[in-house]
């Protein structure tokens, strides 16, 4: 009979299912986030073929930056710290 207090044995592949995950799912909402940025960029094109204000292009333009960019440097920083975490994990279990 088992013990259901005691914690389960971690085996040495734990951390890098646990980044596999971390990377497949970051991975997933980028490419969310920048399928909505493509489509936007098309709505800008379409506006510009309207001859709308250059007010309005300008500021769908920056948006559509800005939303490229925070999803870039996002993905960038929850990836690598989850590989950070990962790396640091298994030189723990390897040293102790």
């Amino acid at each position: 009979m088992q013990d259901s207090n005691k914690p389960e044995k971690e085996e040495w592949y734990d951390p890098i299912v646990e980044f596999a995950a971390h990377f497949i799912a970051a991975s997933v909402i980028f490419v969310m986030l920048g399928a909505f940025t493509t489509g936007l960029h098309f709505y800008v094109e379409w506006l510009k073929a309207l001859k709308v204000e250059p007010i309005f292009i300008h500021s769908f333009k920056g948006l559509e930056y800005f939303v490229f960019a925070t999803d870039v440097v996002l993905f960038i920083v929850y990836v690598g710290g989850s590989a950070i975490k990962a790396m640091l994990t298994m030189v723990k279990r390897w040293t102790s």
